[in-house]
């Protein structure tokens, strides 16, 4: 009994492990310019959520982790406003 028991267990495990692991996400990523200048520091902002991250100093993002799915998406820097 407690053979089947762990047998059952393990295949449990298993079946969830893989589950997880076929779990499709991905990333959005790119670069915002202004006039062929990279933009650091810029706020990006995934339109009615509270994700988002900021530019690097060559204006590079990148937004991890995300679902399959179409996107909007906000820049925003002090100076510039809402772009």
């Amino acid at each position: 009994m407690e053979l089947f028991r762990l047998i059952f267990i393990l295949t449990y495990l298993i079946c969830i492990s893989t589950g997880i692991s076929f779990a499709q996400v991905g990333n959005i990523s790119g670069t915002v310019f202004s006039d062929g200048k990279p933009m650091q520091a810029a706020n990006i902002i995934v339109s009615g959520t509270k994700t988002g991250t900021i530019t690097d100093s060559l204006g590079n993002f990148l937004l991890p982790g995300m679902q399959p799915g179409n996107y909007t998406l906000k820049a925003s820097l002090i100076g510039y406003g809402e772009l």
